[in-house]
């Protein structure tokens, strides 16, 4: 007994200040029946009936068939909703009765204690009997679930032999003390054992004894029952349980209240410490199961490494990195299929380590397939930030994790107060995290690329097509970043991007663009991502001035077509004389494409901007060896799509233009060097 306050003999796992143990007892089936032999049916009955007579109380027996035939299925769907691993204290006649149930459980991961033999009282036995009781019920549950049972709990009356006996059959804990809120440990003849509380306080069964409580009653109990043992949990060791039956909490109108405790308590675990310290990915993850990414600046780095390094990783997985920054997915075993957006970030490089699967699809429909169900998504991985009130917000590239995490079994989240919360992206509360894990990162840095003297000539004639109060979506590189600096000098600009960076917000900052003269979001500036400096990040954390959109919205071809001057600008890895434009791949010696970049937001942007009132869309890139006169790559957008094409040495003007007037035109902007022979491949093509 101790009446001060001291330090904690032991912490829990993760510095957790309370450990809460879900019990589900599974009784129905192996209650008191005149047809198992019985001389009165069970006692316990919602109604408060206690038949003394030798007859069957069909309807309590139907009640508890529910619990089997009804309460089951709830219970079960709404555990693995929560991601919650429970201790399923099972009469070993009633899986032996309902094995569909047995098998669910063992599927979901669950742990299975005894419960004895029957739902019976021990009281009345002597040593052998008792024993043999014990040994039957292990026994049943071995064969029942496969594996032998390492706990104990009794009808509640136990005999002065329960504990030893437990101990000599190699039982690792008993559940039948209500003495304490802090395990302890026993040991008898020199067999330890461990002494878990059990609160029946909590237990479910408080809303069938009489005085009842309602459900409102029972999950308000249970609520201030966890927030004070949070409270104490900062100085002493506490272990909470919620004693549940399938006939009871089973019930329509009792399991939400169960769902919204499950709910209330992840929230305020993730309120209340510093979350896990390592993520259980078997508990987790299912053999076969498709994971998806949150990526680019918003990319899980932590949860990846952690995934890398746990050895008992079920396999196969399925992985969508989306686009990443980092190699950690590199280090991934075997059996973890990698698929990206093509070669984009640092997925290149990744590929040159190992296999990776290349997706087409286009960046605006990237949502859209989980939205539709035509991919699946079992676990999400996602990187948060912190607010200072404790909000949490999706990291700074928005993408489809979180259209895949709505739809997903499990959200598995790292969470840092060094990530920027951006306005548009706060995590939605209908969306629980399984597990999170803290960290200190922060997103990844990206610094400017420095234009070199082509790039600055080929931003000259951009910036010369760009008119004041023009929509700007621009991608990311030292071409982008040469095009922005010369806009410095205009006015009331706009910015419909997906992607942010350092140079488009020095045109915020700078006055060149107040996003007055949108079509729509008039005054906001509208991402799908940022990505920059530690500076950046500082600076938009929070900031009423931009909003963090999903691909649905930045890519939506009607959002883009209604903003006046919308101007698109990307480079590419190669054009052709008629305007076919190759983003993706490049050739090896080998022959053998090398994907490097990808499809991405590129046809979302060029087809929806020429669709705005004066749109344009311009793709840039250093003329020499890049003016082409057949692709050798993959085609990203096809010749019908181009509109503008810019190098160093001028604008080519495709739209509307016929294949003579086309091939003349990108002759003209070509590399002086390369027009002749350009020119004799056009002739040899019948292209001129």
């Amino acid at each position: 007994m101790e009446f001060q306050q001291g330090p904690k003999r032991y912490q829990w796992p993760g510095g957790a200040r309370v450990a809460l143990s879900i019990v589900v007892n599974v009784e129905e089936g192996a209650e008191a029946n005149i047809l198992d032999g019985d001389k009165y049916p069970e006692p316990v009955d919602e109604m408060g009936i206690a038949l003394k007579r030798s007859i069957r109380n069909y309807g309590n027996e139907s009640n508890y068939r529910y619990g089997i035939t009804r309460g089951a299925p709830r219970v079960m769907r709404l555990l693995e909703k929560h991601g919650i691993r429970a201790t399923f204290t099972a009469c070993a006649l009633a899986l032996e009765r309902a094995p569909q149930l047995a098998r669910e459980i063992v599927r979901q991961g669950h742990e299975v204690t005894s419960h004895g033999w029957r739902w019976a009282h021990q009281f009345h036995m002597n040593e052998e009997q008792e024993r043999e009781y014990i040994r039957k019920a292990v026994a049943s549950l071995e064969r029942s679930t496969g594996r032998k049972p390492r706990g104990w709990l009794s009808r509640y009356l136990v005999t002065d032999n329960t504990r030893r006996l437990l101990c000599e059959e190699g039982f690792q804990y008993h559940m039948d003390d209500l003495g304490d809120d802090e395990p302890s440990w026993d040991a008898i003849d020199g067999k330890p054992i461990v002494v878990l509380p059990y609160q029946v306080d909590n237990n479910d069964m408080k809303m069938w004894a009489e005085p009842s409580y309602t459900p409102d009653q029972w999950l308000k109990y249970a609520k201030d029952n966890l927030d004070w043992m949070l409270a104490e949990g900062e100085h002493e060791v506490g272990m909470m349980s919620i004693g549940l039956h399938l006939r009871i909490i089973g019930r329509p109108g009792r399991i939400w209240a169960l769902d919204e405790f499950l709910g209330y308590a992840a929230q305020r675990g993730r309120e209340g410490g510093p979350g896990v310290a390592e993520v259980d990915w078997p508990r987790w993850l299912r053999a076969g199961d498709h994971l998806v990414c949150s990526h680019m600046s918003a990319e899980p780095v932590a949860l990846l490494q952690s995934l890398a390094a746990c050895a008992q990783l079920p396999q196969p997985l399925h992985l969508m990195l989306g686009v990443p920054f980092s190699q950690a997915a590199a280090g991934l075993p075997a059996g973890c299929e990698l698929t990206t957006y093509g070669g984009m970030g640092s997925a290149g490089a990744i590929a040159q380590k190992r296999p990776v699967r290349f997706s087409l699809l286009p960046y605006g429909r990237t949502a859209a397939v989980y939205e539709d169900g035509a991919w699946r998504c079992d676990v999400a991985l996602v990187a948060l930030g912190r607010a200072p009130d404790g909000r949490l917000f999706l990291g700074p590239s928005h993408g489809a994790v979180l259209a895949a995490a709505g739809r997903a079994r499990h959200v598995i989240a790292q969470v840092s107060p060094h990530v920027p919360c951006l306005p548009g992206a706060e995590w939605p509360a209908e969306i629980p995290i399984a597990a999170m894990l803290e960290t200190d990162d922060g997103p990844p840095s990206l610094n400017d690329a420095v234009p070199g003297e082509t790039q600055q000539a080929i931003a000259r004639h951009v910036a010369a097509l760009v008119p004041d109060g023009a929509c700007l979506q621009v991608g990311i590189g030292s071409l982008p970043s040469a095009a922005l600096q010369v806009l410095a000098s205009h006015r009331h600009l706009g910015i419909h991007t997906g992607m942010l960076t350092d140079p488009l917000w020095r045109l915020v900052t700078g006055g060149a663009a107040d996003h007055s003269r949108k079509g729509v979001d008039v005054g906001v500036a509208v991402t799908g991502s940022a990505c920059g400096t530690p500076g950046l990040y500082r600076a938009l954390d929070g900031h009423a001035g931009i909003a963090l959109r999903e691909p649905g919205y930045t890519h939506d071809a009607r959002v883009i077509a209604s903003q006046p001057d919308m101007f698109c600008l990307n480079s590419a890895l190669e054009v052709d004389l008629l305007g076919n434009v190759n983003a993706e791949a490049v050739v090896q010696p080998d022959g053998r494409w090398r994907f490097v970049g990808g499809v991405g937001g590129l046809p979302d942007f060029v087809r929806a901007a020429v669709r705005a009132p004066r749109g344009q869309a311009v793709i840039a890139l250093a003329a020499r060896t890049r003016i082409v006169a057949r692709l050798s790559g993959p085609c990203t957008i096809a010749a019908s799509d181009a509109d503008v094409v810019a190098t160093e040495h001028g604008v080519a003007r495709l739209r509307d233009a016929t294949l003579g007037e086309r091939v003349r035109r990108m002759l003209a902007i070509a590399h002086p060097d390369d027009r002749d022979a350009l020119a004799a491949q056009a002739r040899g093509l019948g292209l001129s």
